[in-house]
């Protein structure tokens, strides 16, 4: 497991970021061999995810559809990834379940002034991911994004520097039967 790659410009464009929302000035800039090796995980488990779905749902590929992560799919009501955090640590900042859809998180978007310091996920009950994030801004992705499979448990832990409103969007694709979430 390996930390997450800040984004270049082009990454940006491919997965619809908007401009300024990366403060430039602070980005590590990329190789487009960095690029790649992103964009080639992120087809994996894209294609991982998508081939589970019509193996465990027992549907034809043209009944599941691949679609991005939207905080909903995180048991998130409003569309925007906002928590009320205490100091110290938050557990199950996010807690769902994936009912009859596959998820696959590949990043993260840390905007200016977030004092999250640290992020724990667990799937199932197992911690499989735990970051220091401390001083990050912008977006990153990772190199070997995680699965959530279909009726398994996701929780999000996060550790906060002081008591405040955060934002934290995390970046991802889900793959479910064609017209559950939206009607294509």
């Amino acid at each position: 497991m390996s930390l997450p790659i800040p984004i270049g410009k082009s990454l940006r464009k491919i997965f619809g970021i908007r401009e300024g929302s990366i403060n430039e000035e602070k980005m590590i800039p990329l190789q487009c061999h960095s690029e790649n090796i992103f964009l080639d995980a992120y087809y994996k488990v894209s294609n991982e995810i998508l081939r589970r779905a019509q193996k465990q749902l027992g549907l034809p590929r043209e009944e599941v559809i691949l679609r991005k992560l939207i905080p909903q799919d995180l048991g998130l009501k409003q569309p925007l990834s906002s928590f009320n955090l205490k100091k110290g640590l938050n557990k199950k900042v996010i807690e769902t379940t994936s009912e009859k859809r596959f998820m696959a998180i590949n990043g993260f978007t840390i905007p200016k002034n977030c004092s999250i310091s640290q992020i724990q996920i667990w799937r199932a009950g197992e911690k499989i991911r735990h970051w220091h994030i401390e001083g990050f801004e912008g977006t990153y992705f990772f190199d070997d994004p995680f699965l959530i499979d279909m009726n398994q448990l996701l929780q999000i832990d996060m550790y906060s520097e002081i008591k405040k409103k955060q934002k934290l969007i995390f970046h991802g694709s889900v793959t479910e039967e064609r017209g559950t979430t939206i009607n294509p």
